[in-house]
């Protein structure tokens, strides 16, 4: 086999490579075997059609086939040779493969050289840190709690900051198309909430309807919606109250297996300690490769970013 290495630049580099005629046609022989094993060619028996009829009849895929095997192959072989490794898998191209001719192609490839990126000794940076304060675990305790928060019905009185509020709604925009919605549930004080929706909802009981119009601002981050004046009709079919539950012992049994809220407590600073070393290794981690990316003599090969 015969190779011929150039380089592009200092990491991107092609090899020119000729694989000898008697190899070439081994291998078509080779795989035109296993096609006439396989094959049924009318007027012959399977297994019978002489190689002849095989390498005419299924010559692309014969090629096909050989170039798929050969080129790999000769590829690894090329840069072993040369005690090269590829960062990626090498883009191959001028493939020229004719029966009792050589195979030839070409390989690019991007490589990463040899460099001394100096004293490591020198490289210094503070650690990310780790530690995890009470009020995380506090804020970890009280994201459990919301996610076991239940709604309870509400009866005798209005609308209340903080409620869920059951409704049908239609609304209409400024060319009086309408656009409606059955059993829609809004809890006042959701940052989706539109600009004063839910001050047209307070003191609202179940059963009433009302119509309003809402100004959104021209900073509206909905820009369809921006600076435009939206007509609604709400009739309201239920009034729930998000109730959060007690953060205490039978709590911490309701999530499995602790038996105390201390208990949880020591099982939530455990998982937010674990995250945060590794949060912290990676930190650590992309510090130092930036410190020992400018030590790089040359321009890291596209393929590798």
């Amino acid at each position: 086999m015969k190779t011929e290495f150039a380089d592009v630049n200092a990491t991107r580099k092609t090899v020119r490579v000729e694989i000898p005629t008697d190899v070439v046609s081994s291998e078509i022989d080779r795989v035109a075997r296993d096609y006439s094993r396989k094959a049924r060619v009318p007027g012959f028996r399977p297994g019978k059609t002489p190689p002849r009829v095989i390498k005419q009849r299924f010559k692309e895929q014969i090629l096909h086939d050989v170039a798929h095997d050969l080129i790999p192959r000769a590829v690894d072989d090329a840069l072993r040779e040369q005690g090269l490794e590829a960062v990626d898998t090498p883009d191959v191209r001028d493939v020229s493969l004719h029966e009792g001719q050589p195979l030839t192609f070409t390989a690019s490839f991007d490589t990463v050289p040899d460099f001394d990126p100096g004293d490591l000794s020198t490289i210094t940076y503070k650690r990310a840190s780790n530690a995890i304060s009470d009020d995380a675990v506090d804020l970890a305790l009280q994201r459990l709690r919301d996610r076991g928060a239940r709604f309870e019905p509400v009866e005798g009185r209005g609308v209340d900051h903080g409620d869920t509020v059951v409704l049908d709604l239609e609304r209409r925009d400024a060319g009086g198309t309408p656009d409606k919605h059955s059993d829609v549930s809004i809890e006042l004080g959701a940052k989706a909430n539109p600009p004063g929706f839910d001050e047209q909802l307070l003191g609202l009981e179940v059963g009433a309807t009302k119509e309003f119009t809402i100004h959104y601002p021209a900073d509206y981050p909905i820009g369809e919606l921006a600076n435009t004046d939206v007509s609604y009709t709400v009739a309201v079919k239920g009034l729930k109250r998000r109730v959060l539950p007690e953060l205490d012992d039978e709590f911490a049994k309701d999530l499995g297996e602790f038996e105390t809220l201390d208990a949880l407590k020591s099982r939530v600073r455990e998982d937010l300690e674990h995250e945060a070393k590794h949060a912290a290794e990676r930190e650590d981690r992309a510090e130092l490769m930036k410190q020992l990316a400018t030590r790089l003599p040359f321009e890291a090969p596209p393929s590798i970013i």
